[in-house]
């Protein structure tokens, strides 16, 4: 494997350019621009492979960890979240509430958590979003672009 696709998502869509935490959220899901685990998806050939196991694709980080496109994403949703102060506990009951919509258990009363894999995805994120709170310079500059990259080791 040697997609490096989920960290190069992490460094130059979420961490770089320091997203506002409420148009993240409108655009995380469905989707939509920071739906991480959707991208590519309307090319794939569903003869070949589901979108459910697309979403499961994996990537390799620098250290080389492997991730899911799921995993990523939920890391991204933590970095966001870390980054913008919210207690993890308000996060918490965040990432729960929308997986409580998507499941539409909300309807019956019920409350959806999700899973301790998801959990621990989006605590790593967090816990980078938190050490990257107020940085305004970035911590790597690449002189061969126009534009500065920043760099998270996972």
């Amino acid at each position: 494997m040697n997609s490096t696709e989920g960290q190069d998502f992490l460094e130059n869509e979420i961490v770089g350019p320091d997203i506002n935490i409420i148009y993240y959220m409108a655009n995380a899901t469905g989707g939509k621009l920071y739906d991480f685990k959707t991208r590519g998806m309307k090319a794939i050939d569903i003869s070949l492979i589901s979108p459910e196991q697309y979403k499961h694709k994996g990537s390799i980080t620098r250290k080389g960890k492997v991730g899911s496109a799921r995993d990523f994403g939920n890391v991204a949703a933590g970095i966001v979240a870390g980054r913008h102060s919210l207690p993890w506990g308000i996060a918490r009951l965040g990432f729960d509430g929308l997986q409580t919509y998507q499941e539409g258990t909300w309807r019956d009363k019920q409350w959806s958590t999700e899973g301790e894999p998801t959990q621990k995805a989006q605590k790593i994120g967090y816990d980078i979003g938190e050490s990257l709170r107020g940085r305004e310079k970035p911590l790597l500059y690449d002189y061969n672009r126009t534009s500065h990259r920043h760099r998270i080791d996972l």
